[in-house]
């Protein structure tokens, strides 16, 4: 998506250096900014450039793009819990080490829907998981509410690979 930007953004800088020639740089650098809110675009009587066309097509889909992915990303954790409210004979991962990774892109390889439950909201393979489909919810494993909130009542396994025993356990016992 940067690079489409960057592509809308050059291509309107040089659609409006063809069309006002007699204008500043800068001047067709601030109406090629322009063109991501659709502020600008319009060159009155004068033949619109190709570059320009392009442009204005591209550069407000780019900005369309990114305000709905943001809305995506802001509300994901609402949006997979109406997902995951239905959830019945899914499997619930507990612990996003190396072994839990590999278990939970194992079992969806082989078909099932599978959920993670990850204490660490930093931890760099949630990305991951999520970009393979697999859902996951930042929590403590070991509380009775993110074990409700993952349906492990409803899941046909729930799996704990954290590699500390005692936080098994006590996953186990929630």
């Amino acid at each position: 998506m940067g690079g489409l930007a960057a592509a809308s953004l050059v291509l309107g800088y040089l659609g409006f250096a063809d069309a006002f020639p007699e204008h500043s740089r800068s001047e067709h650098f601030h109406k090629s900014l322009q063109l991501f809110v659709l502020e600008s675009g319009s060159i009155g009587q004068r033949p619109v450039p190709w570059e320009l066309e392009i442009a204005r097509v591209l550069a407000p889909a780019v900005a369309a793009y990114a305000a709905v992915r943001t809305v995506f990303v802001l509300f994901r954790d609402q949006l997979q819990a109406v997902v995951i409210r239905r959830w019945r004979g899914h499997v619930v991962v507990a612990g996003l080490g190396r072994n839990g990774f590999t278990l939970a892109k194992s079992l969806q390889a082989a078909g099932w829907r599978v959920l993670v439950v990850e204490r660490n909201a930093g931890n760099s393979r949630i990305a991951s998981c999520r970009q393979r489909g697999i859902h996951v919810l930042t929590g403590d494993a070991a509380d009775r509410v993110i074990l409700a909130r993952a349906r492990a009542l409803k899941a046909s396994y729930l799996v704990v690979t954290t590699e500390d025993n005692e936080t098994n356990v006590e996953v186990a016992f929630a």
